[in-house]
């Protein structure tokens, strides 16, 4: 085993005592599914692990007050 195969290896190993639990998430707002793969497939080569993407369902009231705050710059 190669020095950074062993590191990947301990890197995954659970301490003692660790608690599973949800991992993290990024939410990227992109015009499409292609861009959104594109910055998943950069995230997979920074954290080298695989990465899921999700379509999040847009929200009226969010994107409203994101346009009022826009207004008062």
């Amino acid at each position: 085993m190669t020095p950074a195969a062993a590191e990947r290896r301990k890197s995954r190993e659970k301490s003692p005592g660790m608690v599973s639990g949800p991992g993290r998430f990024v939410i990227v707002d992109v015009t499409s599914r292609e861009e959104a793969l594109a910055w998943a497939a950069k995230f997979a080569v920074a954290c080298r692990c695989a990465q899921e993407v999700r379509a999040l369902m847009p929200d009226p009231e969010t994107d409203a007050m994101l346009r009022q705050a826009d207004r008062r710059r």
